[in-house]
C-alpha cells in the first residue's frame, strides 16, 4: 500500500527503513491517542474494511506529506 522512496526521481527505490519508522510513529500516535484524530481515523478505516496495516500505512502516507511540504 505505501511506497516510501529514497529520492522523487526514481520511484522504484523502495526504503524499507524509513517505512517501518514512519508505521513506528504511527502506531505510537494510536497508542498515546495523540493527536486524537489519528486513533478515530484509524478505527473508522477499520470499520469500513480496511486492515490495520492498510489503515496504518494510509495514515502514514498522509503523514509524509505532511512532512514532505
Amino acid at each position: 500500500m505505501i511506497k516510501i522512496l529514497m529520492n522523487t526521481e526514481d520511484e522504484n527505490m523502495f526504503n524499507p527503513n524509513l517505512k517501518k519508522e514512519i508505521l513506528a510513529v504511527v502506531d505510537n500516535q494510536i497508542k498515546e491517542n495523540n493527536p486524537p484524530c489519528t486513533k478515530k481515523t484509524y478505527q473508522k478505516l477499520q470499520e469500513q474494511g480496511c486492515s490495520k496495516l492498510d489503515a496504518k500505512e494510509m495514515i502514514a502516507s498522509v503523514l509524509l506529506e505532511e512532512l514532505w511540504w
